[in-house]
């Protein structure tokens, strides 16, 4: 078992700063393990974000990175 997650670097859609979201990536069969799937799927088309700075809900992923944790 691995643990992994998401960094997703984000440009909030109201004030435009940049900030980043960190997200554990659940375990399944039907969750894309290549991070250009994972970014395009529903998972992160679904997300809810908030800015720290302006609170806005709108924001834009500019970048991403994954990274596994060592399997338990």
């Amino acid at each position: 078992m691995c643990d992994r997650s998401l960094i997703l670097h984000v440009r909030c859609g109201g004030c435009a700063k940049l900030y980043q979201k960190s997200v554990p990536i659940p375990e399944g069969d039907d969750v894309p393990w290549d991070a250009d799937e994972l970014v395009e799927s529903a998972f992160v088309r679904e997300m809810k974000f908030q800015c720290p700075k302006c609170e806005a809900t709108f924001a834009e992923v500019v970048a991403f990175k994954m990274l596994e944790g060592a399997a338990a």
